[in-house]
């Protein structure tokens, strides 16, 4: 028997079955905020043990489930805030920085202004079929969020987002029906992500054993005098970068006045956000500064084709090679190297892309995520060192090599994407009663 459909009248749903009902999420919710308690009281937060969730917890989350926040609040915090007991089994939002992101909670917790959260209030709702309709509606959430410095969803839009009421039984139905299967396609999202992140080990392996190494496995070895790189070759050295260059410098230390056109201006981001160092950077969609403050910078800091760029801030050790001729100029969150004649720009490029500069980090004591790399820091990295000629070989032979994977890489993220978009696509489908669980 065909399911009768009608017409919900709210254009994120479409069509749903004759007898479903509409509703607005405040006439099944409690919709809770969250709140912040003073951060420079230690009492509030010294030794707690109530969770806490921000939306940085989301980001570190394999699944959709939050059982423990990475920040805790005592019960005085609590008391002392406007952030609230939200009941286990309830359904949690980010609602700013960004809008959109949903966990189920399956342990009591408090949040902060960055969340809010949906606690049943009738009894007669499913809150795991809600979980799953809301994990669907991020981007018209977004639609109706405000904001210039970030978008924030408020709670008033929040309290009157239309949603779908099936009944409860339905509810559950179709909830326990995507609780399968969703699991399956996140399983192959799982195991596509673990592919991506063992591809990337691998390229990272392969460049520090070819430059460490080099090409000529055959090649009697000698202790390099540094622990982090270990042996290499006989007729190799290994060199500080500070000999190896001409100038190492940051961009400049104050932010520029920005304008629609002019000289591009190059900020960390430009280069990591790229998937891979040979893709090109879209200089429309960098900073622009006037020829005038432009022309300023560059007489500290001027950027040239056959320089190298690397991030020192935020994500660290990213290279860039300078291999246009346009005119640019970079903020103190990018290093600037210009090598002599005793290495290839592009041998240094895979140095930074290998792992020994976080070895030798690590051996230099620094311990943890490392988010600033100082000037002097890079000045003394110690590279392994070949002929001009060797460096060239080894380059040619990691830029085929990295391409390949580069290429099994992409194809991995591709997948990605569609299977996201594959599984939006199938909750949305049963959520709405378009398709029917049988």
């Amino acid at each position: 028997m065909i399911k009768q459909m009608k017409d919900s009248g709210i254009n994120w749903i479409g069509e749903i079955p004759s007898d479903w009902k509409t509703t607005v999420v405040k006439k099944i919710f409690r919709v809770v905020p969250g709140g912040t308690p003073t951060t420079s009281n230690e009492s509030y937060w010294e030794n707690g043990d109530i969770q806490w969730a921000t939306p940085k917890d989301f980001n570190r989350l394999d699944s959709d489930v939050l059982h423990e926040t990475e920040r805790k609040i005592t019960q005085i915090g609590l008391e002392n805030s406007s952030a609230q007991i939200i009941p286990e089994n309830s359904i949690i939002l980010t609602t700013r920085a960004p809008v959109g992101n949903v966990v189920k909670n399956y342990v009591e917790m408090a949040t902060n202004q960055g969340c809010k959260s949906l606690v049943d209030k009738i009894g007669l709702t499913d809150s795991n079929y809600y979980y799953y309709v809301m994990k669907i509606t991020k981007d018209t959430l977004e639609s109706l969020s405000t904001g210039t410095t970030f978008l924030e969803l408020s709670g008033e839009s929040l309290k009157n987002f239309e949603i779908m009421c099936p009944p409860v039984r339905e509810q559950e139905k179709i909830a326990n029906f995507l609780d399968s299967k969703v699991s399956q396609i996140d399983s192959i999202l799982a195991d596509t992500k673990l592919s991506i992140a063992e591809f990337k080990k691998y390229k990272q392996s392969l460049i520090t054993e070819t430059i460490t190494k080099g090409l000529n496995h055959n090649a009697p070895l000698r202790n390099s005098g540094y622990q982090w790189i270990g042996e290499i070759p006989k007729d190799w050295n290994a060199m500080k970068l500070k000999r190896l260059s001409t100038k190492i410098i940051d961009g400049t230390h104050h932010t520029p006045t920005y304008v629609d056109k002019g000289i591009p201006f190059l900020r960390v981001t430009d280069i990591t956000k790229s998937n891979n160092s040979f893709t090109p950077i879209d200089f429309t969609k960098t900073a622009q500064i006037t020829l005038e403050e432009h022309e300023e910078l560059i007489k500290r800091c001027k950027p040239e084709k056959g320089d190298l760029l690397v991030s020192k801030n935020g994500t660290i050790g990213v290279p860039k090679v300078v291999d246009w001729d346009d005119n640019f100029s970079i903020f103190v969150s990018l290093c600037l190297i210009k090598v002599n004649s005793l290495i290839d720009v592009n041998y240094l490029a895979y140095y930074f892309k290998s792992s020994l500069i976080y070895m030798e980090i690590a051996i230099g004591g620094k311990t943890g995520t490392i988010t600033n790399l100082h000037l002097e820091k890079i000045k003394e990295f110690v590279i392994p060192l070949s002929t001009v000629e060797e460096q060239k070989e080894i380059v040619d032979f990691l830029n085929e090599k990295c391409a390949h994977i580069d290429s099994l890489i992409e194809q991995k993220q591709q997948l990605l994407v569609e299977l996201e978009t594959y599984k939006k696509s199938f909750i949305y489908e049963y959520v709405t009663g378009k398709k029917e669980v049988l």
